[in-house]
């Protein structure tokens, strides 16, 4: 069902995909979320703010083997 308020090539939702649990489901992008970001980075930067699913406490136990200190590059939110 598409709505008035969206844009030429943008649905006004995504899809969202959780591969430990095997379920996909489409998810509605509220309306004023794209309106205050504009799209692009601004939106994807809400979306990881908003609808952000990491366990930090899990997260924050990743130790180096070696250096025996959280590892940065093995945390869920590095971009490494």
């Amino acid at each position: 069902m598409l709505l008035d308020w969206r844009f030429d090539g943008f649905p006004g939702r995504v899809l969202w995909v959780d591969l430990t649990k095997g379920t996909v489901q489409v998810k509605e992008i509220p309306h004023d979320w794209l309106i205050e970001s504009m799209g692009g980075k601004g939106l994807a930067t809400r979306l990881l703010v908003e609808w952000d699913t990491t366990d930090y406490e899990a997260a924050m136990q990743l130790q180096h083997p070696v250096l025996d200190r959280v590892d940065v590059a093995r945390h869920p939110t590095s971009p490494l």
